[in-house]
């Protein structure tokens, strides 16, 4: 896979982003539902503590990224939607110094919103996804585990799924 990357300024480098990623090769390309600070029973936790409800929505992220064989550094585009852009940035240090700490060099936006599926939600975190690695076994199966649900998209190079469909 080769992946260019477009910055004609220097500016958003402070912000941990770039401008654009040109992908050429890429044999896999996963688009994530948007994950926010649930639970495993998809509860929403954390009301109102912005750091707490970031970290766990990375962690989903995560989790759902290392299922599907990609990891942080694989992220294209992430879309981040929160209730509170001046809490959001107080807390920026919680998502930008780990993806970054990850090799992550994404594109995307911050968007302020009037509110989340749930009252106490305050952030949601939607990522897209590519790498030149093949699928893996634990791959192959998910492929089949997903193949008579609604969710899957058909094929193995591109799939629709999310820990939490709240977007």
């Amino acid at each position: 896979m080769e992946r260019r990357i477009i910055s004609p300024w220097q500016w958003q480098d402070g912000f941990g982003y770039v401008q654009a990623n040109e992908v050429r090769g890429a044999q896999r390309i996963l688009y994530c539902s948007g994950q926010a600070a649930n639970d495993e029973t998809g509860a929403a936790v954390y009301a109102g503590d912005m750091r707490a409800q970031i970290t766990l929505a990375l962690d989903n992220l995560e989790t759902l990224l290392h299922q599907a064989g990609f990891t942080f550094a694989d992220i294209m585009r992430l879309n981040i939607y929160t209730t509170d852009v001046d809490q959001f940035f107080a807390n920026y240090d919680a998502i930008i110094g780990r993806l970054a700490e990850a090799g992550c060099q994404h594109t995307g936006s911050l968007i302020g919103v009037a509110r989340l599926a749930f009252p106490e939600m305050m952030v949601e975190i939607e990522a897209t996804v590519a790498c030149s690695r093949s699928s893996t076994s634990q791959e192959v199966e998910l492929d089949r585990r997903f193949t008579d649900e609604k969710n899957y998209s058909g094929g193995s190079e591109l799939w629709a799924c999310g820990i939490c469909c709240f977007s």
